[in-house]
């Protein structure tokens, strides 16, 4: 695969060239801030932190920003802030700025782009308390559930996040057709827990702590952590517009330089109860402490109950539920690769996945041209080397890890999608 290099004369006569569709990655250009006051959205959801760390502990400041984190109701109204400019930049579901970009799902396209990631893995599966007491632990037991005639409906937070392709992908690789075999609902991250108690949706797949959240209510259990569905996936992204990241290249750098740190800083062992209880605060997630350290100090309550209906503790290590930046024992992340680089490949999976499940008619002639537009890499590049930090030198790379043991070939989407047989093409 190759990359989309910019020289500092093509970058500045495309700047100069610069029309609303006009998609170009900045070079990196030292200098004044373009804008120092930025307002950046975020979703109530642990992997957040980043964003909270950045600002408890001044390392925006430190690069010269003055940022608003703004409290978001939902990935919908992230989007929309950023889109209609009422937020410089936001927390952001992992395929968002693609999806937005190629409009899929019937999307208004507009040209979105990713800046960093945020994160890796840090998301679940649950179950319903009524699912357990029924017999239902696993994903093969749900499809014998369903053959039986059994009615369900399940949720994800939105049509282009991470937990909605894996929700997806974890029911078809069990046998069941999620667009055919149950309901399949979007409920904003906070509303997930009281929408399981209700009875309204009986699985949910969603970022952390809505899953901790829901074992500590007795209402439900983790039937699956992210990782054990692709082992060091992509979570969620720092979105902007194309034309915001264009016209601010060195508050862009800013940005991105700032998070870094807070990555780093979030993945230091001494340091996780500290992010987790800063991430839980009022002005954030707003949740129970107890909710944000489940899923950060190395080990996980997978939950379930016992014959009289009380929780049960299912207590495993799990080093790597949240990956920020790296942590032990990471060995999807050896050498240069560090969780907040941006790999194209992810971005090419993310395609394959719109048109396995009818989001796309067919993967775009032009993607891998789309994904240097989306991710821009090159601009993270000379953030990370001005905090002394290599990157990969590479934008792609084979994926593994899957539950289902394949391997994703960049090179071959087209193969890969149509080696499935549940979808919906």
């Amino acid at each position: 695969m190759s990359n989309m290099l910019w020289t500092r004369r093509q970058t500045i006569q495309g700047l100069a060239a610069l029309a609303p569709h006009l998609w170009i990655q900045s070079a990196s250009a030292k200098g004044r801030l373009e804008k120092t006051r930025l307002k950046i959205g975020f979703v109530p959801v642990t992997d957040c932190a980043p964003l909270v760390i950045a600002q408890e502990k001044g390392f925006f400041r430190q690069n010269g920003l003055e940022v608003e984190l703004s409290r978001e109701a939902s990935w919908a109204t992230v989007r929309d802030g950023v889109i209609q400019g009422r937020l410089d930049a936001s927390h952001s579901v992992l395929a968002t700025p693609l999806y937005v970009t190629v409009g899929a799902g019937g999307a208004q396209p507009t040209p979105l782009v990713a800046l960093m990631s945020l994160d890796l893995n840090g998301s679940g599966i649950t179950f319903s308390k009524q699912l357990w007491q029924s017999g239902v632990r696993t994903g093969a037991d749900l499809a014998k559930y369903l053959k039986s005639g059994h009615s369900l409906t399940a949720a994800s937070s939105f049509p282009a996040s991470m937990v909605h392709y894996m929700l997806y992908y974890y029911l078809a690789h069990y046998g069941i057709d999620p667009n055919r075999d149950l309901r399949v609902v979007t409920v904003p991250p906070p509303q997930m827990v009281s929408n399981m108690k209700s009875g309204s949706i009986d699985l949910y797949s969603i970022g952390e702590p809505w899953n901790a959240r829901a074992v500590f209510d007795g209402v439900g259990f983790t039937a699956l952590a992210s990782r054990d569905f692709w082992c060091g996936h992509p979570e969620k992204v720092l979105m902007a517009t194309a034309a915001w990241a264009a016209a601010n290249p060195n508050t862009h750098k800013a940005v991105v330089k700032s998070l870094i740190q807070a990555c780093q800083y979030c993945d230091q062992p001494g340091n996780r109860l500290e992010v987790a209880n800063l991430t839980a605060g009022s002005s954030y997630t707003n949740a129970n402490p107890l909710y944000a350290r489940a899923s950060m100090l190395g080990t996980y309550n997978y939950g379930g109950f016992d014959d009289q209906g009380n929780t049960i503790r299912n207590v495993r290590a799990v080093s790597d539920f949240n990956v920020f930046y790296k942590t032990a024992n990471t060995r999807y992340l050896s050498g240069d690769n560090h969780g907040t680089y941006l790999w194209k490949s992810h971005g090419m999976w993310l395609l394959t996945q719109m048109v396995r499940w009818g989001q796309l008619r067919a993967l775009p002639k032009n993607a891998e041209q789309i994904l240097d537009r989306v991710y821009l890499t090159q601009t993270y590049r000379e953030a990370a080397e001005e905090l002394g930090i290599r990157s990969p030198k590479v934008d792609y790379k084979p994926e593994s890890g899957f539950l289902d043991h394949r391997t994703f070939d960049a090179g071959n989407p087209v193969a890969y999608i149509k080696n499935f047989d549940i979808k919906k093409v």
